[in-house]
């Protein structure tokens, strides 16, 4: 399998669910959601569902390697005749699985996209959500921050790794969603350009 992989990182309520869609649609990749894929696979009682369902699928939580990597080698190939490339979210979540995912599995590219929002700016598009007492407000507030932290903790590494490379793109997340699309094609391609990859076919 020799399609681009695009790993799409953003923080919470950073607007990725959007980008992406349009992502996809402009470059007729698949996208692939780890937890929403996993929480699907585990409700139609699948052979991996049958391995997910003992695990607890929730933000911090990294699964098993084995499965994981087995998991996206099988949807990956499935999906290699009817697509471009792949934009997945959700992964990788430290820099251990960014490294294991490039020796075991064969890819012609692969790199990141960072949505960069200040925390501040997650809080507060949070915030606006609450809708309990003020000591609820407080704990989704503290849930909030730690989320963060964990966030920035685990992607540091992993987005320094593909600067090295010179295959990541940070995006600021808080222009207009149609400025911030024009600017993620526009990066896209130029560095499919600058290394010489010939950018999948559009759908208009």
């Amino acid at each position: 399998m020799r399609s681009p992989v695009i790993f799409f990182i953003g923080k919470p309520r950073s607007g990725k669910s959007l980008q992406i869609s349009r992502i996809c649609k402009h470059y007729h990749f698949v996208h692939i959601d780890i937890l929403s894929r996993i929480r699907e696979e585990v409700a139609l009682g699948t052979k991996y569902g049958s391995m997910f369902e003992d695990i607890v699928i929730s933000e911090g939580t990294l699964i098993p390697r084995r499965v994981l990597f087995e998991y996206l080698r099988d949807t990956l190939c499935k999906n290699v005749f009817e697509c471009c490339g792949y934009l997945i979210e959700g992964f990788p979540r430290t820099l251990q699985q960014a490294l294991e995912f490039e020796e075991a599995i064969i890819v012609g590219f692969s790199m990141v996209i960072y949505v960069d929002i200040p925390d501040a700016i997650v809080d507060k598009r949070v915030k606006r959500d609450y809708t309990g007492t003020e000591r609820d407000n407080w704990m989704e507030h503290c849930a909030t921050m730690k989320r963060i932290n964990t966030f920035d903790v685990r992607t540091k590494p992993i987005l320094d790794y593909y600067k090295k490379k010179e295959r990541l793109l940070i995006i600021n997340g808080l222009k207009h969603p149609n400025k911030l699309m024009v600017d993620i094609k526009n990066a896209v391609d130029e560095l499919f350009a600058k290394l010489g990859i010939h950018p999948p076919s559009r759908l208009e």
